[in-house]
């Protein structure tokens, strides 16, 4: 790799780097709130490498979900990446030695680069797309690490800090909502895990059960309202046969490089992301006591605020920030 393609690299990946410190920190921070030692956020981000993932698996570490409950909800959050990969096999044949940790890279920041950057005339496509990649990674762990540091160190009360993952699903759901351009997989989700809360304090269900319960109803009432008695039986056997994040991620690159991906892949990309999304946005608010103050309205006015400068300025950190912020200052004022 020359000189002028690191630089360009650089230049090229500067806004991930802003976005991934400023979600990173959060994560770290609630990392370290949540009781757990801060050598864990580089360890997570050097072998998950799964934003949303990382900041969902604090969440079911701190609530005691079964390892059962966490990985179908690594799975079915992480599933995107199927699609990911299929329009990356060609891009990807001449990359050589880097191809394995280019596939374990895929992020949803490193996927928009490498489909929207042509490679440079002068460039070799495993150095180039592996150094992007690898930049790309370490911002994340730089992040994280700074976060859980910080929270270590720094005797402040760090009480809210967790509504970062909620702003974040929240943006994720706002971004699914606009590319799928439908409302039903989220209205799905949102109206499943409200049930699924309520049978929780009836006692039918535990607590740290009710993720894994949502997104199962969620799914079994999207396929009925979207799919097909097919897609039912196909749905069990990708469910079945895939493997947490980088087994989704490597799995197009297995099977598809050389025929078309089956029809039910297609239909899981577009509708059960934004139904995960919203199923994780109500989960997060799964503590609220409406009968008592405050009411839940320091989360309702942060997520309200979170939602509407996301739809008014598209900028995720801005967006998931201010709304953490906002949520601190309230918390302590309510």
């Amino acid at each position: 790799m020359i000189n002028s393609n690191f630089i360009k690299i650089v230049k090229l990946t500067l806004p991930v780097f802003f976005g991934y410190i400023a979600i990173g920190i959060p994560f770290g921070l609630m990392l370290v709130k949540n009781g757990y030692p801060w050598w864990l956020s580089p360890v997570m981000s050097l072998t998950m490498y799964a934003g949303a993932g990382e900041y969902m698996a604090i969440g079911l570490f701190a609530s005691g979900a079964s390892f059962g409950a966490i990985a179908v909800a690594e799975l079915l959050l992480n599933i995107r990446h199927i699609v990911y990969g299929l329009s990356l096999i060609e891009k990807f044949k001449d990359t050589g030695k880097w191809k394995p940790y280019l596939v374990f890279a895929l992020t949803d920041e490193t996927y928009a680069l490498m489909t929207s950057i042509p490679l440079p005339v002068n460039a070799k496509p495993g150095p180039f797309y592996g150094t992007i990649a690898f930049l790309n990674q370490m911002y994340w762990v730089a992040g994280s690490l700074i976060g859980a540091i910080a929270g270590t160190l720094i005797p402040f009360d760090f009480a809210g800090v967790d509504f970062a993952l909620t702003a974040l699903f929240a943006v994720l759901l706002i971004e699914q909502i606009k590319q799928s351009k439908d409302f039903i997989p989220p209205v799905i989700g949102i109206c499943a895990t409200i049930m699924c809360i309520a049978l929780s304090r009836l006692n039918v269900i535990d607590v740290e059960n009710i993720l894994i319960f949502s997104i199962c109803i969620g799914i079994v009432c999207l396929i009925l309202a979207r799919g097909s008695k097919g897609d039912v039986q196909a749905l069990i056997a990708t469910l079945i046969s895939a493997i947490i994040i980088f087994s989704l991620r490597a799995f197009p690159f297995l099977l598809f490089s050389k025929r078309e991906p089956p029809k039910i892949l297609r239909f899981i990309q577009q509708y059960i992301p934004p139904m995960i999304m919203a199923v994780l946005v109500i989960y997060c608010l799964k503590d609220i006591n409406v009968m008592s103050s405050p009411f839940g309205i320091p989360e309702l006015i942060s997520l309200a605020f979170t939602v509407i400068i996301h739809l008014w300025k598209g900028n995720s950190m801005f967006s998931i920030f201010g709304g953490t912020i906002l949520f601190m200052i309230l918390s302590r004022m309510m």
